[in-house]
């Protein structure tokens, strides 16, 4: 309707409204969990997490919101994905771009999951995640701050998965 200049006529503004309260309505589902005394965090939504997972960079940049984005969005994480968070989905789903651009916007690097690991530590499980290694390693990602591993044990385990680039990182 728009690119044929119709922008007052009533169906247009029916139309309109509908598509806002229907983005409303799946976009931007939030909610607040109480996850000890004075923590609470936001969730992520689960259909945000599967974006981020499968790379749709601008749905998730829409759910983040405008700048300066809230910390709280760029840190959520989904409970039904073992707590895992953005930065965890970019490495995941093997996106140097949406990392990079999660990290410039302030997203916690060393984020545990429900299990403990960071993002860091969970990529250098598999050698086909060494660019999103490099990437968290250049903004200080750090080995010490995950409960499960230690930089020695994360050679060890590169190692053995025959993963000698990112050993020799």
């Amino acid at each position: 309707m728009e690119v044929q200049g119709d922008i007052f006529s009533p169906s247009y503004f029916a139309m309109k409204s509908r598509i806002e309260g229907l983005e409303r309505e799946i976009a931007d589902w939030t909610e607040t969990i109480d996850y000890s005394e004075g923590d609470e965090r936001l969730v992520l939504p689960t259909n945000i997490w599967e974006t981020a997972c499968n790379n749709n960079i601008q749905k998730v940049l829409n759910w983040l919101g405008s700048l300066p984005v809230d910390k709280q969005r760029l840190d959520a994480r989904d409970p039904e994905a073992m707590e895992t968070g953005l930065v965890n989905c970019a490495v995941m789903g093997k996106n140097c771009d949406l990392l990079s651009i999660l990290l410039q916007l302030g997203a916690d690097k060393d984020q545990l999951d429900g299990d403990g690991t960071t993002p860091l530590v969970a990529a250098g499980i598999r050698s086909e995640f060494n660019a999103q290694v490099r990437l968290l390693l250049e903004w200080g990602a750090d080995f010490l701050k995950s409960l499960r591993t230690s930089k020695d044990c994360f050679i060890k385990i590169a190692l053995r998965n025959e993963n000698n680039a990112l050993a020799n990182l």
